[in-house]
């Protein structure tokens, strides 16, 4: 597959990677006019940080136009239960927490840190965990660690009060998946970089099923979806390479019903334009590494744009399942068309549709409850200069709603707090110092 792949799987990142909405709107060129009268190198204007997005410079036949309007929407006034602020490690400037948990000790918060960050080729980062302690006498102060160059995407509470991580090791063409363990008390002991044979993101962990299996994840290595389960030793006990035809992403798995414990697995697949997919996977590997026991298609959804990709999917109870995808109509638009489909407990689709009564630019996460999926996203200013705001989506095999959470503009998200019983969410903005964060319970 080699760099082709490589290629391709860069389009499709840069095609489903929140892009600078003000930009997009705009439909700037691509191209800066050349300035008559160049000045010395040293003349330059200096470039400087701002709390926009960087966003590469994109041709003009990637932009989307002609977009819905992004509706406006009802507020949901939320009451923070805590809050508190983390500090930028030594060598950073940019905190950008990924997932939540909620450990024996405290809270944990889970991303990259970066420094100096702006438009160009993909920025370095390492991997960041900040760690606020429970409230009590004597209680330590929060702490902010950066780790190796790399990334974490996702995190899940391992049933023992501490928490499962995944994301990548190193940087560039050079990243491979990567897996940790925190303790109660967000202290790193596993710490393992997985072997594979080209660039590789992993973007969901799911605690062992198995006898001997401590956590299995999802993700893809060059232009294939890749499943990989390991032992409590951090050792390698399958592995599940899912290819298609142009070249196919995992971005989040839930685990059927059955003794086997089955995998249905989500993200995309395409040649040009993405699909929504969707994939069955053996919950003990199957007897194979490729793809021959796999089941696994594409979604054909009433009214969606070209462009799709499913990125979360919550158990909703005897209701089964359901995932959460954007679709867009060219690879680089200012907002989104939100998707949403319904599986089985058997992994069978049961419905889908396009949400048109909100736009979004992102997804952190979701939480489900019975028959209904909770979900946080990012939704587009009152105009194109405004900063983005975060919003409660909340979907059903039968009816959809958002509301915008008040005072959130300009703040993002953690997602939903992993292993905790009431559902919360942790929001954060940046401060000149770090970051401050806060829960927010949703009621009922």
């Amino acid at each position: 597959m080699g760099r082709t792949a490589i290629s391709l799987l860069c389009l499709l990142a840069l095609g489903c990677t929140n892009q600078d909405p003000q930009a997009s709107a705009r439909g700037d060129a691509p191209e800066a006019k050349p300035d008559p009268s160049p000045t010395a190198a040293g003349d330059q204007p200096e470039w400087k940080r701002t709390r926009r997005k960087p966003v590469e410079v994109v041709r003009e036949d990637l932009l989307a136009d002609d977009l819905p309007p992004a509706p406006r929407l009802e507020a949901l006034t939320l009451t923070a239960s805590r809050e508190g602020s983390f500090a930028f490690p030594e060598g950073s400037d940019e905190l950008a927490p990924r997932a939540a948990v909620a450990l024996r000790g405290g809270l944990l918060l889970a991303g990259q840190a970066y420094l100096d960050r702006r438009p160009g080729p993909p920025p370095a980062s390492w991997r960041w965990l900040g760690f606020a302690p429970s409230a009590g006498d004597g209680a330590p102060a929060s702490t902010s660690t950066k780790f190796e160059p790399g990334a974490i995407r996702a995190a899940a509470a391992d049933g023992q009060g501490g928490a499962l991580l995944c994301g990548t090791s190193g940087i560039g063409f050079d990243v491979r998946g990567w897996f940790g363990v925190v303790n109660e008390q967000a202290q790193l002991g596993l710490d393992v970089g997985l072997d594979t044979p080209n660039s590789t993101e992993l973007f969901d962990v799911l605690s062992g099923h198995a006898t001997g299996e401590l956590a299995v994840m999802t993700g893809y290595v060059d232009a294939q979806a890749w499943l990989v389960s390991l032992d409590q030793k951090g050792e390698q006990r399958w592995q599940k390479y899912v290819g298609s035809y142009g070249y196919t992403q995992a971005r989040a798995f839930a685990r059927l019903d059955g003794a086997r414990g089955d995998l249905l697995t989500i993200g995309t697949r395409a040649q040009g334009f993405g699909e929504s997919w969707w994939a069955i996977v053996p919950g003990d590997g199957g007897d194979q590494a490729g793809s021959g026991d796999v089941t696994q298609d594409k979604l054909s959804i009433a009214g969606a744009d070209e462009h799709q990709m499913l990125r979360a999917i919550v158990d909703v109870g005897e209701a089964g399942f359901i995932a959460l995808g954007t679709a867009k109509r060219n690879h680089v638009q200012a907002h989104d068309q939100p998707l949403a489909v319904g599986f089985g407990r058997d992994g069978a689709v049961l419905w889908s549709r396009a949400l048109d009564e909100v736009r979004i630019s992102g997804v952190s996460g979701g939480r489900g409850k019975p028959g209904a999926g909770l979900f946080v996203v990012d939704v587009p200013g009152a105009d194109p200069e405004a900063p983005s705001a975060l919003a409660l989506l909340e979907v059903s095999a039968t009816a959809s709603s958002a509301r915008e959470l008040a005072g959130s503009a300009g703040w993002s998200s953690a997602g939903f707090i992993e292993g905790q019983d009431q559902a919360a969410v942790v929001s954060y903005e940046p401060s000149a110092t770090g970051i401050v964060w806060r829960e927010l319970p949703i009621p009922g």
